[in-house]
């Protein structure tokens, strides 16, 4: 599987803003769901088993990937 970027629609008013954490464009169901965090330069793995054909969406809240 090769990773896509997409930028996140974010809506502004006077109140502050609402930004889509999973854009509308991605027709998949999510069943587990989970926000970490990490000190600078640490690189954390992500597991994967392709026997139950998962797939992952990462979202970048602060820094770089």
């Amino acid at each position: 599987m090769i990773p896509k970027k997409f930028s996140n629609k974010v809506f502004r008013d006077n109140r502050g803003y609402l930004k889509e954490i999973t854009p509308s464009i991605i027709k998949k169901k999510f069943i587990y769901s989970i926000l970490t965090s990490s000190k600078k330069n640490i690189l954390r793995g992500m597991h994967f088993d392709k026997k139950l054909k998962e797939e992952k969406l990462v979202h970048v809240l602060e820094g770089n990937i």
